[in-house]
């Protein structure tokens, strides 16, 4: 019986105190590092619009390069298989069709927090949803 106290004072673990300190720590953690994340994705889902527009715009380009500057760029010439834009995921992209002088398209990410315009010269501004 002697022998039974002794192990038992003996033994090594965490109390139960201290287990709920980890825990709230943890949660503290989580509680500050959920919204910077989705704040990291929301970023990333942006720059996704914006490079997207931004190719688009190099297609245009090189389509007007080759056909001249009077004549009119689509999503389907610039995604065709002579310039090979390809949209991202999620992304929409709206091209009012126009010549080199003229040219303006819009771009936003299904989950991001913006919406972006890109003009003739090939500006990118952003607007928030």
């Amino acid at each position: 019986m002697l022998l039974e106290l002794n192990h038992a004072k003996n033994e090594k673990g965490f109390t139960l105190i201290e287990l709920l300190i980890v825990i709230a720590i943890i949660g503290i953690l989580a509680a500050i590092a959920i919204p910077q994340f989705n704040q990291y994705k929301a970023r990333a889902h942006d720059t996704a619009a914006q490079s997207d527009l931004h190719n688009i715009y190099l297609a245009c380009k090189a389509y007007w390069t080759d056909e001249g500057s009077a004549k009119v760029c689509s999503e389907d010439i610039a995604g065709g298989t002579l310039y090979g834009f390809k949209k991202s995921k999620d992304v929409t992209i709206g091209i009012s069709p126009g010549d080199e002088v003229s040219f303006a398209a819009t771009a936003s990410h299904l989950s991001g927090a913006k919406n972006f315009t890109m003009d003739a010269s090939g500006t990118i501004t952003g607007v928030a949803k």
